[in-house]
């Protein structure tokens, strides 16, 4: 009996999720492991090792699964989702219990049989610094690798499910989309636990209008969970599904299950079916949210009205930058006040699509957001990732571990005066350094000098590298032409930061509003002192957009950098005629990303760099940078960095820093 004691898994099964947690942080920091021997002797009395060896190895075996990756594919598959791109569409497939994705212009519906052949690619890590990694994203989200398909055919298909990638309202609901797009609150209009809840709700409410038994109106939510879950594959309805089986299991048997073993036991299947969910930050926000709010000893007004924002804060910063602490406070009224009107209006819709008034949701949740706009306050918090995340959450678990109330407050207040603190750092400035960021078919760049950020070229990703540096305003915005490649992102980053000075070409239009904006054409070629950067080009009226690209030098840490925008041979010529030797610099933007029709002999020589930037997307369509100009750069002895094979190029002090994918 006293072993039986020792072994007990009811109401102690949240142990097992926590040795599971820092079993799966092991894997990732090995020096972890002491902490999780720790947890192992610490529970040792309170744990079944038989049981926790089992769920561990299991989950071990599947990790190790799903993380291998083979060179091709052949075989059978089942299509688990469809989602329609520009060009084609774009698949999930289960082919031996791992998901892959793959595009095709070919028509298939979800759960319809497929033979494909084809070679297996690896997701692209992040090229820039905190910035959008592609593997964690689909690894969290469990896809293994991508397939470039050779050949693909349909064996058997489900017309029962053919509908199951349509954009009908409810259907569009399970997979998790968004219905109106807003800048931070459009998960409002999306898949969510309290949205799920409330549907929940609604359900067991037509069952008591149909004299449903209690005792079959779980089992039934559970069956309607599974089938929800095959439309969409949401994380939230497989826990939604797990919670509901192991109630109506709990109550058949007399489990003696709490709520929190419930739970528990949810995360475990969750995990041991989908290990790589472990880095799916929605489900870590989830279930942070559930274990926390069900571990605390005391139930405190004070305490409940802090926690969920210290929950998500760090998750906010990772996602959006900034944490809005005005739509912060607010998110819960709006939440109160969307809850009742949004799930009907998804359900009224499905059954009468003329009545769609999902848009004028969003409509009005976007006029809180504009009335709200004056006052909202938004900081900068220290990022917390990797090991530091992990700090974060535990002390966070120790601080609402309090038993009494007013040691708790203490806990409370220390600890968001520690998280206060660290918004200092965000506030230290960045050292002198320029970054060419790799952001594909395209020129993004940016240079901090003197404390001031000046932002060259904008194609994508600049608006979240800059974020991810703790920089919210822009001193200086440098569009070297109008090709959407350079300037796709200017409008974001009007709109997202403050940008004191818009800098142009005289020579082309924009289309661009800004209360401060510096023409640069013949008559305007100014030098700003305070940051060492003087405007070349253009000399002249080319009639033509890249002709008309913005030439300039800049010093930073000793190196003098050139950047060329899209010039060709024609504007190279008259830059050497008009400057000759003063074009003389370290490091060289190459000009219209290696085409031929720039990067001409005459001009190199003049310019006479040490390293040269080639900022171009790996197997593009144009065959950039052509062989002839990077033989040309070598003739002369410049050392060519392409950003499709080192990533982000950094020049930091001393140093040339790359982030390989």
């Amino acid at each position: 009996m006293k072993r039986s004691s020792h072994i007990s898994i009811s109401n102690f099964l949240h142990l097992y999720v926590i040795l599971l947690i820092s079993f799966s942080i092991t894997l990732n920091y090995w020096y972890f492991g002491f902490v999780f021997i720790y947890l192992l002797y610490r529970f040792r009395k309170l744990i079944n090792y038989i049981l926790i060896i089992c769920i561990l190895g299991i989950f071990l075996l599947n990790f190790i699964y799903q993380r291998y990756i083979p060179e091709e594919v052949f075989g059978r598959g089942i299509i688990l989702t469809k989602e329609v791109k520009n060009y084609s569409n774009q698949y999930e497939v289960l082919i031996q219990f791992k998901k892959y994705e793959f595009n095709s212009k070919e028509e298939f519906s979800p759960f319809e049989i497929i033979e494909i052949e084809g070679l297996v690619v690896n997701f692209k890590n992040s090229t820039i610094p905190n910035g959008f990694d592609e593997y964690q994203y689909k690894m969290s989200n469990g896809i293994t690798a991508k397939i470039d398909v050779i050949k693909i055919k349909s064996v058997f298909k489900f017309n029962v499910f053919s509908n199951l990638d349509t954009s009908k309202p409810l259907v569009k609901l399970f997979k998790d989309e968004n219905f109106y797009e807003m800048d931070s609150l459009s998960y409002l209009l999306s898949l969510s636990s309290v949205h799920l809840t409330f549907f929940i709700f609604l359900i067991r409410r037509l069952f008591f209008y149909l004299d449903i038994k209690d005792h079959e109106k779980d089992l039934l939510i559970s069956i309607l969970s599974f089938i929800f879950y095959l439309i969409g594959f949401s994380i939230l309805v497989l826990r939604m599904f797990l919670k509901y089986v192991l109630t109506w299991l709990n109550e058949q048997f007399n489990l003696s299950l709490t709520d929190l073993d419930i739970e528990s036991f949810g995360f475990i299947v969750i995990l041991i079916i989908h290990p790589l969910y472990i880095y799916n930050k929605s489900f870590q926000v989830l279930y942070l949210l559930i274990v926390m709010f069900k571990l605390k000893p005391l139930k405190s007004r004070f305490q409940d009205v802090m926690l969920a924002p210290l929950i998500l804060i760090p998750y906010l910063t990772l996602w959006q930058g900034k944490v809005n602490l005005t739509l912060l406070i607010f998110t819960p009224l709006l939440i109160s006040l969307i809850k009742p009107i949004f799930i009907p209006s998804v359900i009224l819709v499905t059954i009468l699509p003329i009545l769609n008034v999902i848009p004028f949701i969003g409509k009005l949740i976007q006029s809180i957001i504009i009335f709200l706009e004056p006052y909202q306050f938004a900081i900068y918090f220290f990022r917390f990732e990797g090991i530091l995340l992990i700090v974060y959450y535990v002390g966070l678990i120790l601080t609402i571990s309090a038993k009494k109330e007013m040691k708790l407050n203490l806990r409370l207040s220390i600890f968001i005066w520690i998280l206060t603190l660290s918004i200092t750092i965000t506030w230290i400035p960045k050292a002198d350094q320029v970054i060419f960021l790799d952001v594909g078919q395209g020129d993004s760049s940016v240079i901090f000098k003197n404390g001031k950020t000046i932002v060259i070229d904008s194609y994508q990703y600049v608006s979240k590298y800059l974020s991810s540096n703790y920089i919210y305003q822009i001193d200086y915005l440098i569009l070297s032409h109008n090709d959407l490649d350079h300037m796709q992102e200017a409008s974001e980053l009007i709109k997202n930061f403050e940008v004191d000075t818009l800098i142009l070409s005289g020579y082309t239009d924009y289309g661009l509003a800004h209360q401060n904006i510096i023409l640069i054409d013949e008559g305007n070629l100014i030098e700003i002192d305070s940051i060492e950067l003087k405007f070349l080009g253009p000399i002249r009226d080319y009639q033509n957009t890249n002709l008309n690209s913005l030439v300039f030098q800049i010093k930073v840490n000793a190196l003098t950098f050139l950047y060329t925008g899209d010039i060709g041979v024609k504007a190279e010529s008259d830059l050497v005629n008009t400057y000759h030797d003063k074009l003389k610099s370290d490091v060289i933007k190459v000009a219209h990303h290696g085409s031929d029709t720039s990067s001409s002999l005459e001009f190199l020589s003049e310019v006479d760099p040490k390293f040269a930037v080639v900022s171009v997307k790996d197997k593009n369509i144009y065959n950039l940078p052509t062989p002839e100009i990077i033989k040309r750069h070598q003739t002369l002895s410049i050392k060519v960095f392409e950003t499709r094979y080192l990533g982000s190029i950094l020049f930091y002090k001393q140093e040339i820093i790359n982030f390989k994918p």
